[in-house]
């Protein structure tokens, strides 16, 4: 190495290979190094500017700079320690150093090849290149005596009167893409002191890092914190519900010290849901002096209660990092190690609170999500007439409601409705159990309660059958247009005979009856005359459990004589008879046949409503109905159970108030 070398650095290859750049492998844990060397040197704005198209990045600081002494003896002397030869806090805003071990600086070499210093301080400019590549070579020589000369640069292009900047070139794949949020999210997890009240703002691009960018406070449903220290957080919860003060003293009677130095500031919270919680944002974040010292010290807890998925924390422990003890923090500065007494200390604390938060924690959130369920005075109704037990397993099942994060009110309330109807149903199936244990006279009040309770839920589930049954009549209603009656019904008759009967609650078929009768009505079709045929929309079969029905529609304007209805419906009638004796010869004595004529208005030729009756009846065993007399009679027979049914039970009603008036108030 020439000697007229303005600059020198000493390095041991095995530092290099072993403590530099291998330890650094995220783009946010090496600009954090930078970061932290610009609160050492008590700057106030450090400025993260990326250049994709030039494939740069640039680190700008208005701190104290280095002079060329600084430099060599302090910059380049890679392992120089800090915390030794320098006073334990800076000269302008009393900071106590971040920096320890001297090697943070290596971290530039994880993501870039080329680094550039550009530094003032009092008037004195300097500007250096260092080069990985070139460094290798160097320590490679055995002449060189593990020895490497950066490359002196011009300082013209130096504006700036005090602070440092520093140019990252030759980046490594991948690093310019990093988005600016991401990387102020990451940065912001990584330090505690960068905001307003420590005189310290960092910037990525034209964005100023605020506590915010930790993107979770906002989630913040319960939030503990440790002692009076630690009462600013609470205004950065702003959504919390919730807040508790947490002991911050740790117990380290095995070091001597001041007491007030073995304490913690942060705290501990949980969200709403563990969605919210991102990876790289859950767990407890560990600092010392502001800045992360351990990434999460959740995992070195053991602690797998369900609490711990919602949980996410910040906790500053300075006395992990003490000027005066052993250093404890791994080389990257990212975790502690275990085998020291501060270690255990603060594992017992954070376990000890979590012991409390844990207890609390089960009881806010059942009190949160029962509030919520009861703002429904339906909900609350239903919640209120419930055993004590049952209202502990109620409390839960609306834990989980919570748990969905609905916002939208309708939806809320259907999933009210169909998870107490689930409630319900669960607790009849836990009830059945006891069936078994009905020995006294005294169980006689468990066993009629019981039946009651399946009687409501019958209730409502036919409650629900005949709503559904309401809206089928509406759409038929709804159809002004005579003809597009026709195909309203023809579509919904054949496959809701309830409509006919409301007794009828659904057809049964056998394949081979079904072909055969088909096939029989479809001869008598073809025999009939084109005027026959176009007054006529369709005819079909039916099976019943002991009946057999065959159902005539007749076109809505059509005019039809009551002798020539009677006529053509016997040979319908004459058709099926003759199937049911060939293909059910044993049976057919106990089967009936039943033949309804759907019409416009009364067939004509008859002398009277009971006259025409009686013609139909002893001809084929049939009946007629006019359209609008078939849906008058429907709509009234399903209006006056849900008008009259004195069964439908106090769930029907509740359930229906849930979805129907979420502000009505309960009737007394």
């Amino acid at each position: 190495m020439s000697q007229a070398s303005k600059y020198r650095m000493s390095i041991s290859l095995n530092v290099l290979n072993h403590l530099g750049i291998g330890l650094y492998s995220s783009i946010p844990a090496v600009l954090s190094e930078i970061v932290a060397n610009a609160w050492d040197a008590d700057a106030s704005e450090v400025r993260i500017l990326f250049h994709k198209i030039e494939d740069k990045i640039e680190v700008i600081d208005d701190g104290h700079g280095m002079s060329l002494t600084d430099i060599n003896d302090k910059y380049l002397n890679v392992g120089y320690d800090k915390r030794r030869y320098e006073p334990s806090v800076t000269n302008g805003f009393k900071r106590k150093p971040m920096g320890r071990k001297g090697i943070g600086k290596l971290a530039v070499f994880a993501i870039a090849d080329v680094v550039e210093i550009y530094t003032v301080r009092e008037g004195q400019k300097n500007a250096l290149r260092m080069d990985a590549g070139k460094i290798a070579d160097a320590i490679g020589e055995p002449s060189n005596n593990e020895e490497y000369a950066p490359e002196e640069l011009e300082t013209e292009s130096i504006e700036f009167e005090s602070g440092t900047r520093i140019v990252l070139r030759s980046l490594k794949s991948n690093v310019t893409k990093a988005s600016s949020k991401y990387l102020r999210q990451r940065v912001a997890r990584r330090f505690s002191i960068i905001n307003e009240a420590n005189h310290f703002t960092v910037y990525v691009d034209d964005t100023a890092i605020s506590p915010g960018d930790r993107d979770y406070f906002g989630f913040i449903q319960f939030l503990w914190y440790f002692g009076e220290e630690s009462k600013q957080f609470l205004d950065l919860a702003s959504n919390k519900i919730e807040s508790e003060i947490l002991e911050n003293g740790v117990n380290l009677d095995a070091i001597n010290g001041d007491r007030d130095e073995f304490k913690v500031r942060g705290w501990l919270g949980t969200v709403k849901s563990p969605s919210q919680l991102k990876d790289a944002a859950k767990g407890i974040v560990v600092y010392a002096k502001g800045k992360l010292i351990h990434e999460d010290f959740l995992p070195l807890l053991d602690d797998a209660r369900l609490f711990t998925e919602y949980l996410v924390g910040e906790i500053d422990a300075d006395f992990m990092d003490h000027d005066e003890y052993e250093d404890i923090i791994t080389s990257n500065r990212q975790s502690v190690k275990d085998d020291d007494p501060r270690y255990e200390a603060l594992r017992e604390l954070i376990k000890s609170s979590l012991n409390r938060i844990g207890t609390r924690w089960t009881r806010l959130r059942n009190q949160i999500s029962l509030d919520a369920a009861k703002e429904n005075p339906y909900v609350k109704e239903w919640y209120e007439s419930l055993s004590s037990g049952q209202q502990k397993y109620a409390r839960g099942m609306f834990e989980k409601i919570e748990k969905l994060g609905l916002r939208n009110n309708e939806s809320r309330r259907q999933v009210y409705k169909m998870n107490i109807l689930a409630f319900t149903r669960l607790s009849l199936k836990h009830e059945l159990d006891l069936l078994n244990e009905l020995n006294t006279a005294q169980d006689l009040e468990t066993l009629m309660r019981l039946f009651g309770s399946v009687d409501e839920l019958e209730a409502h589930h036919y409650y629900e059958i005949v709503k559904g049954r309401l809206d089928v009549i509406r759409t038929f209603q709804d159809t002004v247009d005579a003809d597009a009656r026709e195909k309203v019904l023809q579509n919904y008759l054949f496959d809701h005979l309830w409509l006919l009967e409301p007794s009828w609650e659904r057809a049964t078929y056998s394949t081979r009856m079904e072909k055969t009768v088909t096939n029989e009505f479809k001869k008598m079709e073809n025999r009939l005359s084109e005027e026959e045929k176009s007054g006529r929309i369709d005819i079909r079969y039916q099976t019943l459990s002991g009946k057999h029905v065959i159902i005539e529609l007749k076109k809505y304007r059509r005019k039809v004589d009551l002798y020539e209805l009677a006529k053509q419906v016997n040979k319908y009638y004459t058709a099926l008879d003759k199937c049911l004796q060939d293909q059910f010869p044993s049976y057919y004595p106990e089967y009936s046949i039943e033949v309804i004529c759907i019409l416009g208005k009364p067939p004509s030729g008859g002398r009277d409503p009971g006259q025409i009756a009686d013609v139909l009846k002893a001809t084929c065993n049939a009946r007629y109905m006019s359209y609008d007399e078939l849906i008058m009679q429907a709509e009234s027979s399903y209006r006056e159970y849900l008008s009259a049914q004195s069964t439908v039970g106090r769930l029907s009603q509740l359930v229906e108030r849930i979805i129907d008036d979420e502000t009505a108030k309960p009737e007394s």
